[in-house]
């Protein structure tokens, strides 16, 4: 049996005690960044067919027109609207990532806070807090249950992440410490999502149902239903049923320590474990003006949790080049761009001119790489091995990174809608469906 940590009771009182006027400067400027990045990718995924489905079935299903769904210009009961953005936000695999957890956090905390904060009709403010401490509670927890929890098949994202959407909306709920507990513990009961369907639709839906269930969960403890308050301490307690590695420093330092600071923003619209690649094969096809036609081979070498999520050998459609090594390379040095959603298309998986770059690529695990690096060797046949390593980890300044976010969302919703929402200072005290309403045309 474990030692009692009462890991619980110290998240909830984490995630009733934070006030942004306490928090780092520099975390409350990430924040305002997250919120925006998913607030574009969200908008962006109202195309998807998977977001088409849902919130055609959600708008069928009825009810209080309570939340924003965005995209939509449409109001539908919280969990409801809880579900269709977090499905939207992680419908195009374009959202943040915390590779200590290996999660993506703000998809789906975010889609509860703001259907709560709707519902409730809450402040900015408190929407942000809500923001804060359910992101920073869906990465610590995600790290508690660690590797050995995603290597057993589990989608962090969702297993850990509607622990993230509960926290927050017991945050703007005004819930108790002890409510928080019991908020904590209804969750754990619909605590789901599997790694065997990356690369499908059901990918995103498992987010979709993390933060409606997390929204639920908080719901219902304010009502007054109980449960295991000690989950994650408890003799048979979650952990040990999901597999997790207990890594209970991971609730170290909280309120001082935030680890919403390293989260990581793509800026390529695909797997996030891919990313590492793309930048040494963009690095070495600039500096040696390298042609696709003149590749001999290369050699991709990679940690070896990548073959099983990122290593697609002859993908059929667009999400599926998502999570090809062989395609994403092709396309690199074909000079595609990978920050466009329009590259990754059925279209693509067809072309000649890629399919036969793709089959020159060879993917090679290697243990001694970490999960944020890739080193690339391109044979060229002109040319003697050209080899670059990429970090993900490398730091970028909030200056930089506030630059390329902005071209990311230009690239995404367009001049005019971009310009609105990073430079409008309205949108600092406004709740986001709020100012979308006003202020974003589709």
């Amino acid at each position: 049996m474990r030692k009692q940590k009462y890991i619980v009771e110290k998240i909830a009182k984490f995630a009733s005690s934070q006030d942004l006027d306490t928090i780092p400067k520099k975390t409350k400027k990430f924040l305002r960044l997250l919120i925006l990045d998913w607030i574009s990718v969200t908008l962006a995924g109202k195309n998807e067919t998977v977001f088409k489905i849902i919130s055609e079935l959600e708008k069928n299903n009825g009810g209080k027109k309570e939340s924003l769904i965005l995209g939509l210009s449409d109001r539908l009961p919280a969990k409801s609207a809880a579900t269709v953005n977090a499905v939207a936000g992680h419908a195009l695999d374009y959202d943040d990532t915390h590779f200590g957890s290996l999660g993506h956090t703000t998809s789906v905390v975010i889609s509860a806070a703001l259907a709560a904060s709707d519902k409730e009709k809450s402040s900015a403010r408190l929407f942000r807090e809500g923001v804060l401490v359910g992101v920073e509670m869906a990465i610590r927890i995600g790290i508690w249950l660690g590797r050995k929890h995603y290597h057993k098949g589990f989608h962090i994202t969702a297993t850990a992440g509607i622990f993230g959407s509960t926290v927050a909306v017991a945050r703007i709920l005004g819930l108790s410490k002890k409510k928080i507990m019991h908020a904590i513990g209804i969750a754990s009961s619909s605590s789901s999502g599997l790694k065997a369907h990356f690369g499908s639709m059901a990918k995103p839906l498992q987010v979709g149902f993390a933060s409606s269930r997390g929204l639920e969960a908080a719901y219902l403890a304010q009502k007054g239903i109980k449960s295991n308050n000690q989950i994650f301490d408890d003799k048979n307690s979650y952990g040990m049923v999901y597999s997790a590695n207990f890594i209970d420093k991971a609730f170290s330092n909280l309120g001082y320590v935030f680890n919403i600071n390293d989260l990581k923003f793509k800026f390529h619209a695909c797997c996030h474990g891919t990313h590492s690649a793309i930048e040494a094969l963009i690095y070495l096809r600039d500096k040696y003006k390298i042609k696709a036609k003149s590749i001999h081979n290369i050699k991709i070498f990679i940690n070896p949790q990548y073959l099983n999520i990122c290593n697609i050998q002859h993908p059929k459609n667009g999400l599926q080049i998502k999570f090809s090594y062989k395609m994403l390379a092709s396309l690199t040095m074909n000079k595609f761009n990978t920050a466009s959603l329009n590259t990754f298309s059925k279209d693509n998986c067809k072309k000649k001119k890629l399919v036969k770059i793709a089959e020159k690529v060879d993917i090679i695990p290697n243990g001694k790489i970490s999960e944020t690096e890739t080193k690339v060797l391109i044979i060229t046949k002109n040319s003697k091995p050209l080899s670059k390593s990429y970090d993900l980890l490398d730091k970028i300044s909030l200056s930089s990174l506030n630059k390329k976010l902005f071209i990311k969302t230009n690239s995404l919703l367009g001049k005019q809608n971009s310009k609105k929402l990073w430079f409008d200072k309205s949108f600092n005290t406004t709740l986001p469906s709020v100012w979308i309403e006003k202020n974003i045309k589709y």
